[in-house]
């Protein structure tokens, strides 16, 4: 007999076959963590979006989130909350005059939630009982 190989992580994998295989093997390793990073980005992005519906963009120049506000020039981040906020509202026009970028975060964020979401049931629902992951 010969000695059985140890599976690495970086294995050069033969055909799309076997890198298929590899993948979902080293997912359903990782089964937990992913569930988890994903719990803590979801909860981060409620928190992130929660706050932009609850306050509109009048609340923002009144300074209801002065905390963030630093002296500097023109930055990447200038005008996001007033973009996230809008976005919250359904407002992109006004979403990309304020920060272009502001929609393709809220568009990743929502992204990741139903992501998270889906993939999670989809774990739960098929989770044999009896077992951890």
């Amino acid at each position: 007999m010969s000695p059985m190989r140890e599976r690495h992580y970086f294995s050069n994998p033969n055909s799309t076959g076997q890198l298929i295989l590899l993948l979902k093997s080293n997912v359903s390793a990782f089964r937990t963590e992913i569930l988890l990073l994903w719990a803590v980005s979801l909860g981060v992005g409620a928190v992130i979006l929660g706050t932009f519906a609850l306050l509109n963009p009048q609340d923002i120049d009144n300074g209801a989130l002065a905390f963030l506000t630093v002296p500097h020039d023109q930055c990447p981040l200038c005008g996001m909350s007033h973009s996230l906020s809008f976005m919250t509202r359904g407002h992109v026009g006004q979403a990309f005059s304020w920060n272009a970028g502001g929609p393709f975060l809220y568009a990743g964020i929502l992204l990741n939630s139903v992501v998270a979401l889906t993939t999670s049931a989809i774990w739960l629902v098929r989770r044999k009982p009896g077992r951890r992951n």
